[in-house]
């Protein structure tokens, strides 16, 4: 039960957020302030870390970044059976322990509210990031989350296509969620979301256009089962990427998959997503290794290290 009690911290905070909105004389104000000692009560019974920050909107704060927590419930979660480590901050140490230098180029497909994308910038103050968001709701909690933080975000670009194999227009998911993606047949989507259509780009040609065709120092891409649609871009890009993570999962068809997992194992070295680091996969491991995952979580997250970058 006690797994889900930050369900109740998230209403005890929209309960706080309408009477800060809406605070008139004292009797209000002595609610408020039970409201917040509550609020405090629970969230060291449940030992939550994060602060919470309310300014229009309700943020969480996590390892001195805000984000907005409008359109998701993740940043309330409470894990107890393991300490829980923040994503992003698990990829930082990744990318500083497996990468010689310090990231002067990163993109962030499938970027969603932009969480990791404002964590590399925290991170990595000099690298130029590019954040790919098909989805204009997402953005503009994306922008609002760029907007509040205490620490400069004009190194983040922000482009608002989805990420797919050729320029053209898709159908896509319509709403404010971290898993729209391109509606194909081949694609396991929500088919209760309304659908609207978006332009499409490629790796290719935000590396071209944006980046100027330079090395790129880590990608993270995760675009709801369009994956697989990214393995010539990978194969025209294989001498420019240095870092990848990939997400592997259900939303598109398990050979289409491990065919990608064939093409990148050609120019990468394969590691199971996680830190400290294990040793290198071959392909067969980590084809075992996914079909696992995929059965017992739906997915996972793979890196791949290019061995010409290697240290």
């Amino acid at each position: 039960m006690i797994r889900f009690l930050f369900f109740i911290v998230q209403k005890i905070l929209n309960l706080l957020f309408f009477f800060l909105k809406n605070k008139k004389g004292n009797s209000n104000y002595i609610l408020l302030k039970f409201i917040s000692l509550e609020l405090l009560k629970i969230s060291r019974k449940l030992n939550f870390g994060s602060g919470i920050f309310i300014k229009k909107n309700i943020y969480i704060e996590s390892a001195g970044v805000l984000l907005n927590s409008k359109g998701t419930n993740k940043y309330f979660k409470i894990f107890l059976e393991e300490k829980f480590e923040n994503e992003t901050i698990q990829l930082i140490k990744i990318i500083n322990h497996l990468l010689k230098n310090e990231p002067k180029l990163i993109f962030d497909v499938g970027a969603c509210y932009g969480e990791m994308s404002i964590y590399f910038t925290k991170n990595y103050p000099d690298c130029k990031i590019f954040s790919i968001e098909a989805s204009s709701e997402n953005i503009k909690i994306f922008k609002d989350n760029l907007n509040i933080q205490n620490f400069p975000t004009s190194n983040i670009k922000i482009i608002n296509k989805a990420i797919f194999n050729r320029i053209t227009k898709v159908k896509y998911t319509k709403g404010m969620t971290s898993e729209n993606s391109i509606i194909l047949e081949e694609i396991k989507y929500n088919q209760n979301q309304l659908a609207t259509y978006v332009n499409t780009t490629t790796l290719s040609e935000i590396n071209i256009k944006y980046a100027k065709n330079k090395v790129i120092d880590f990608i993270k891409i995760d675009i709801e089962g369009s994956e697989p649609f990214l393995i010539n871009d990978f194969k025209k890009l294989s001498k420019k990427i240095k870092l990848m993570s990939i997400e592997f999962s259900n939303k598109n068809s398990k050979d289409k998959y491990i065919d990608l997992l064939k093409e990148l194992n050609t120019n990468f070295l394969i590691f199971q997503q996680r830190f400290p680091i294990g040793k290198p996969l071959n392909l067969n491991s980590a084809k075992s290794l996914f079909i696992r995952k995929l059965n017992e979580l739906g997915g996972l997250d793979f890196l791949f290290l290019n061995k010409k970058f290697k240290k």
